[in-house]
């Protein structure tokens, strides 16, 4: 009988072994919540012998693995104090998903977890310039995307009754002038943006009938032009791009809170649709990782992208990993339909009891022993439940020394590409890419600087190998002038030397020098420079950072200029008005003043 025994055991762990695939490492085992019967005599007139049930910890031994194909869904819920460990099982759950050769798409709010990311081979996307366009139909009709955006916004920045009908009335006039001939249209001339649906509220307010309703409007608008940045005007994320490798969301450049939340519920609804596109799997081939989500999803809607993904993801082999201080505060249907839920420390009462509650499986007897045990939980160790580790179990999770450091299979040096600046579109063609991805990594290392100009259609991104002097901001706006100059047909030269301007220009015959400053330089600095110019230039043009133009606002013996009139076209339209069809007056003629208003042509 033993023998029979033995060959059954042996056939059953070669079995498990052939059909045993990935699998993400917890750390080491150091106790289990078992469930004991003992037995009190009880005196009394009839003597009797009672049994009873105690919950006590029981020593471990081994290592503790999550095995999602054994699990009812992949899907795991991380909770717990900061400080105590959840990173580092983040990032250990992140090499063991590279070395099974599965995607992952992380949403990242602190850019805590780049280094990891690219150590191994991944890449970091920073969310403000990776853009969605809100508006675009993305395969929808009019009408379903009119209503998905209403309650979009509706839920995020809690709009009344009132304010959600009159954002979808705007939306269906911004779509209408993008050429939807119906709310069934599912294709557009060109698709709108925020800074178009910003445009349409600005018509709505000036045609109000009340002043309430002016109000309405214009609470609406104020609340909608925070969303009128790249993150919101363009798409630069190719879906599929994301199913292969590791990518990274870097969240902290968007300082609104609503802000990141649109931002995650708009590409996790892209996400969703993507995978509907794709045939029922069995297995995980993707997870989607969301840290500090307590920030980034809603507790309240329960129609949430997040929920549809968790409930339909192991179908679609889509795992979802929820990482949180405070499980309380996540939706119910997040945490009824994870597998797998993992506890650190926490020293809030309310937390520690639902947290209790939910690894205890609702049981109190259970409740009370694991709120004991959570209490005494050290830094590094956390308890787990699942569908397959049905007993509590206290486990300490391995250090991220275990992670190997990937290196990825291309690198381009892009900095050699962009000595002078250049516009994202044209280095993205240089090098070949399809996808924004391995620019963003170029900029968080630190390989390239960007900066961004202009807003809505006309928004642009520049790159530039990072240099001490000038910057990034200097060059552009040079470029930019000399562009501007070049269309009222002002021969012009950049410059750009210690002893000279940044820009030449001839105006009516005479010499003329252009400065762009960027408010740095010290007033004693500027006016010497002003000095040095003026002897060998008959004007002196200085176009200044809209936020430091006030410094130079009492200078005399310049031309100023906002570094924004550059770009609205007020600064092509003064020079060619003031300046280039009238000379400069070769002597001072208003009592020594050098550089007297030059007055535009009088009509008649």
């Amino acid at each position: 009988m033993n023998i029979i025994l033995k060959t059954i055991r042996k056939l059953l762990k070669n079995e498990q072994e052939e059909t045993a695939g990935f699998r993400l490492m917890l750390g080491d085992a150091v106790c289990s919540l078992v469930l004991k019967r003992g037995f009190t005599y009880r005196h009394g007139a009839m003597p009797r012998i009672e049994s009873e049930l105690n919950n006590s910890w029981k020593k471990r031994s081994g290592t503790i693995y999550i095995d999602p194909a054994a699990e009812a869904n992949p899907h795991i819920i991380i909770t717990g104090m900061s400080g105590f460990g959840k990173s580092t099982l983040f990032r250990s759950m992140l090499s063991d998903i590279r070395n099974a050769g599965l995607a992952a798409i992380v949403f990242d709010p602190h850019n805590e977890h780049s280094g990891t990311i690219t150590s191994l081979g991944g890449y970091v996307r920073d969310a403000s310039r990776s853009g969605i366009n809100l508006l675009d139909l993305d395969g929808a009709t009019v009408g379903e995307r009119i209503s998905e955006l209403t309650a979009l916004f509706r839920n995020t920045y809690s709009l009344g009754y009132i304010q959600a009908t009159k954002l979808s009335e705007c939306l269906w006039y911004t779509y209408r002038k993008f050429g939807a001939a119906s709310r069934q249209s599912t294709t557009l001339k060109s698709q709108p943006t925020v800074k178009d649906l910003i445009s349409e509220l600005a018509v709505f307010i000036n045609h109000s009938k009340s002043a309430s309703e002016t109000n309405t409007l214009v609470h609406l608008r104020d609340r909608l032009s925070l969303l009128n940045t790249p993150a919101f005007n363009r798409n630069a994320i190719g879906m599929e791009s994301l199913s292969n490798g590791i990518s990274s969301f870097s969240l902290s450049g968007m300082k609104s809170g609503e802000g990141r939340m649109i931002y995650i519920t708009e590409l996790l609804k892209r996400l969703y649709s993507t995978m509907h596109g794709k045939p029922i799997e069995h297995g995980v081939r993707l997870y989607i990782m969301i840290d500090e989500a307590q920030f980034l999803i809603s507790n309240t809607d329960e129609g949430t992208e997040i929920t549809k993904l968790i409930e339909e993801g192991r179908k679609y082999g889509v795992g979802v990993v929820v990482v949180t201080h405070a499980a309380s505060k996540l939706n119910r249907q997040v945490t009824a339909n994870a597998s797998t839920f993992i506890a650190f420390y926490s020293r809030e009462p309310q937390e520690i009891a639902y947290t209790s509650k939910l690894l205890a499986n609702g049981d109190a007897s259970r409740a009370q022993a694991i709120t004991s045990r959570l209490a005494r939980l050290g830094k590094h160790e956390a308890m787990v439940v699942s569908t397959r580790i049905r007993s509590p179990t206290v486990f300490r999770t391995i250090l991220p020394e275990r992670l190997e450091v990937v290196a990825r299979p291309e690198v381009i040096d892009m900095g050699s590409l962009a000595e002078r600046p250049i516009r994202l579109e044209e280095l993205r063609e240089a090098v070949g890419l399809t996808d924004d991805a391995p620019i963003d990594d170029a900029i968080i290392s630190g390989q390239l600087s960007s900066f961004d100009v202009g807003r809505g259609p006309d928004f642009e991104t520049w790159l530039m190998r990072p240099k001490a002097t000038p910057s990034i901001e200097h060059e552009v706006y040079v470029s930019k002038i000399a562009a501007a100059l070049d269309s009222i047909g002002v021969p012009n030269r950049i410059v750009g030397n210690a002893n000279n301007p940044d820009l030449e220009c001839r105006i009516n015959g005479k010499p003329v020098a252009v400065e762009y400053e960027t408010g740095t330089k010290s007033i004693e600095d500027t006016m010497g420079m002003i000095a040095r110019r003026r002897p060998k230039y008959d004007t002196v043009i200085f176009v200044v950072n809209d936020q430091r133009i006030d410094k130079y606002t009492g200078i005399k013996d310049i031309r100023l200029f906002k570094a924004s009139d550059v770009l609205t076209g007020e600064f092509s339209r003064r020079v060619s008005e003031q300046m280039l069809y009238k000379p400069s007056p070769t002597k001072p003629t208003d009592g020594g003043k050098e550089n007297a208003q030059i007055e535009p042509p009088k009509k008649g």
